[in-house]
Formats: C-alpha cells, structure tokens, sequence
C-alpha cells in the first residue's frame, strides 16, 4: 500500500499520511503523549531529531511540563 493508497482510503492528503507515518519512529512513551493529545504532532516531528529514546523521552516531558 502506497502513501497515496493509504491517504485516498482516509480521505487525507498525502503529505498528512506521510508526517503520521514518520511519527511511528518515536519512542512509544511520545507516540503516547501525541495520542493521548498532550504532545502536538509539530513538537512530535521536531522530537523526531533525537536519536536517544532517553532524549526523545525527555524532550517531551519538558515541553508539556512547559505547556
């Protein structure tokens, strides 16, 4: 299944299949935080720099500490 197969059968873009594919390599506990709704997935992709599961974990914490 292509990008373009999975956005034609949820009715979205492309491009927005592509930046939620790109969100499943985070680390569970943020892809959590983005499900859950505490994370936006903007902060979720600039998360997505972080090699370190720690790093990403960490990150995270501080940006919905900070709101």
């Amino acid at each position: 299944l292509t990008q373009e197969e999975a956005a034609g059968r949820v009715g979205k873009s492309r491009p927005a299949v592509a930046n939620a594919l790109r969100l499943l390599g985070l680390c569970s506990e943020v892809q959590e935080r983005v499900r859950k709704g505490e994370l936006s997935a903007g902060h979720a992709r600039a998360i997505l720099q972080l090699k370190s599961e720690k790093k990403q974990q960490e990150a995270a914490q501080k940006i919905v500490a900070l709101g």
